[in-house]
Order: structure tokens, then sequence, then C-alpha cells
């Protein structure tokens, strides 16, 4: 079958930090840990009670780690990626007819078929297009890897197959 979009790109680490930092839930993470170290800190110094310097630690510790977390999974996931495609660089196709999409990525070898069904939303950043399923799972497109038809027709055509899978 014809595909009606196609959406083609070479992974990069600046595309996997970016769809990591969105489709991770990072930013979130990272605002609550930082929230919880502001009022540490305030009650700490508010309360100029001894017994809140351990929680005003902790709460920095946490924010530390969180804040942390962030570049050591994308430094990870990179190493995977590498690793799979033995250093050569990973080309990901994506085709969507108007049954489903289908993904195939040079780097694994695996081909991924997802149902229209299944998409709950898509998350649009500087550079990508994320498409989320009802399983959490999200799927990357870069907004300028599009071979066949535009952006703004395939956010016209997904934006109707969600709103489809929301009246059912």
């Amino acid at each position: 079958m014809e595909p009606l979009f196609e959406n083609r790109y070479f992974l990069t680490m600046d595309d996997l930090r970016e769809f990591t930092w969105r489709a991770g839930n990072h930013l979130t993470f990272s605002v609550i840990a930082i929230g919880a170290l502001i009022i540490a800190l305030y009650s700490a110094v508010m309360s100029r009670n001894k017994d809140m310097i351990p929680i005003a630690i902790l709460a920095v510790l946490f924010s530390a780690y969180v804040i942390a977390l962030f570049p050591l999974r994308v430094k990870r996931v990179w190493q995977r990626v590498c690793e799979r495609s033995h250093g050569s660089p990973v080309e990901t196709i994506t085709t969507f007819t108007e049954e489903n999409a289908v993904i195939v990525s040079n780097g694994d070898e695996q081909r991924t078929t997802v149902d229209y069904s299944s998409i709950k939303k898509t998350i649009t950043t500087k550079n990508l297009i994320i498409i989320v399923t009802r399983a959490r799972l999200g799927y990357m497109l870069r907004r300028d890897g599009f071979t066949v038809g535009t952006e703004e027709e395939f956010m016209s055509f997904i934006g109707g197959k969600i709103a489809a899978n929301e009246t059912k």
C-alpha cells in the first residue's frame, strides 16, 4: 500500500536528548525536585530549627539526583543505540498508511507496527513530533524529515485519527 506520509531521519544525540526530556517527563521531575528544594530550604531557614537541617540536606541531594539523572540516562541510551548499530548512523523510516504506522530502524533491524487506535496524543518540540501511545510508548519523528507529505498535513491527519479514537 502506498504511504500517505513518510518520515526519515538519522538519529542524533541532540534528537535523543530532546525526545528523552519531553517523552520521559524529566521536565516534570525537575520542577518537582526544585520545588521540594525551595520548600525545604525555606522551611529550614524560617523555622530556625536544627531538626530541619537533615530534611534540607535530603532535599538538596534529591534535587541533585533528579537533575543529574537526565544526562546519565541519555548517555546510557545513546551507548545502547551505538552498540546495536555497531557505530553506524541509525536511520529510522516511519511510513503512515490509512490503516497504521510502520516504523523501521536500521539500528536494530526491527519493524514496529502502530495502530492508530493505540495513539493517545502527539507532543511537538522544537525539532520533533513525538507520538505517544496509550501504553505510554513514545515514537519520534523529525519535523523536517517528511519525504512524503508535509508536517502540516501530517498533523492534521494524525489529529483526525486521535479525535476518532476519543469518540470510540
